[in-house]
């Protein structure tokens, strides 16, 4: 936190192709992200958290070199970018707490360690491809409208500690041989969908 006001510079970032680490979080900027963060084509952390940020995420901060993405606690919306699976190198994408809508990507990046999306308003239905996400320890989609059944695949994320899915609108039978596959599993939450049995 260093007490930064205003909208982020988009010119300044333009100019910062060697950038490896962005950490702007706990400021009272506002404004949208400029997609000019696409030129910092070696960045590797970017944090945006606790701001007043809106508008749309920019695809352009799908970057290849981007290992953690975190942008929570600000007023973003619009749909999480597709291009997120062109991250090759992402093990964090932390999102919740903002008003995000749509589907999640339905191809995720294959490294993701942590994903955090909840409290936002997301729809659609759970990706069947979270299976190929093996070195995901936190799935976190809870407080959204996420709905359909919850994926057999999901029994494939071998190094699952958290799933947290209550209050969305998910419907159908709990997966339960899959989950019980998840030796790791230390908090499931399921709860607040009224149509899952």
């Amino acid at each position: 936190r260093c007490g930064l006001s205003g909208e982020v510079p988009a010119e300044v970032l333009g100019r910062c192709g060697c950038l490896v680490e962005l950490n702007l979080s706990r400021n009272n900027l506002w404004g949208e992200i400029p997609p000019s963060i696409g030129k910092c084509l070696r960045l590797r952390h970017i944090d945006l958290s606790q701001n007043r940020l809106s508008g749309h995420l920019p695809s352009e901060i799908c970057l290849s070199s981007l290992r953690s993405l975190s942008c929570h606690e600000n007023a973003l919306s619009g749909e999480i970018p597709a291009n997120l699976r062109f991250c090759s190198a992402l093990r964090r994408l932390v999102l919740h707490t903002n008003f995000f809508s749509g589907p999640l990507p339905e191809h995720l990046p294959l490294r993701l360690q942590l994903l955090m999306v909840h409290n936002n308003l997301l729809s659609g239905s759970l990706p069947d491809s979270i299976g190929g996400c093996l070195a995901l320890t936190c799935l976190s989609c809870s407080q959204n409208e996420l709905s359909g059944p919850i994926p057999e695949s999901i029994g494939q994320c071998v190094s699952l500690q958290v799933l947290g899915l209550y209050q969305n609108r998910l419907s159908g039978e709990v997966p339960w041989q899959a989950i019980r596959s998840l030796l790791h599993l230390r908090k499931l939450g399921l709860h607040g969908n009224p149509a899952l049995r």
